[in-house]
Formats: C-alpha cells, sequence, structure tokens
C-alpha cells in the first residue's frame, strides 16, 4: 500500500504521530509529518512517500479518519 503525506496541507497536528508512531513522524526540516525511513519510497529520498505493509492497513485509515486537514492519502497498488 502506497502511503503520502501533503506536507503543503499538513499542520504538524501529532495526530499521526500519537496514531502511529512506527510509519508517521516530525520532520527534520520542518514540523511537518514526513514518512518514517523504514517505509519510505527509496526514490529521490523523498520524505513524504512511503510503502507499508497490508498488516498496516488498518492503523493508516484510522490515521487518515483523524487527520484534521486530510493530508494522508492511501493508494492500493
Amino acid at each position: 500500500m502506497k502511503i503520502s503525506v501533503n506536507r503543503d496541507k499538513c499542520i504538524a497536528c501529532g495526530i499521526c504521530w500519537s496514531l502511529a508512531p512506527e510509519i508517521f513522524r516530525e520532520g527534520d526540516d520542518k514540523p511537518q509529518t514526513v514518512i518514517a525511513e523504514e517505509y519510505r519510497v527509496k526514490i529521490n529520498d523523498h520524505v513524504s512517500v512511503g510503502e507499508v505493509p497490508l498488516s498496516q492497513i488498518d492503523k493508516i485509515k484510522n490515521v487518515i479518519r483523524h487527520c484534521p486537514v486530510e493530508a494522508i492519502s492511501l493508494e492500493e497498488q
């Protein structure tokens, strides 16, 4: 499953960090959310695109439901 964070929409509220800290982190360059390094797509070292196993899908869907600005998306591949 492909996940992405729209860092332009992200308000750095931290909900995703608290609900799925193994997948989402606060960014180093600015506070908006990034995908944890172990899940990032390695193309161009893009910090806001990743792939997660199906075992994490329910957790990701929960995060998506709780994001107040709808900055996180999930794409089935």
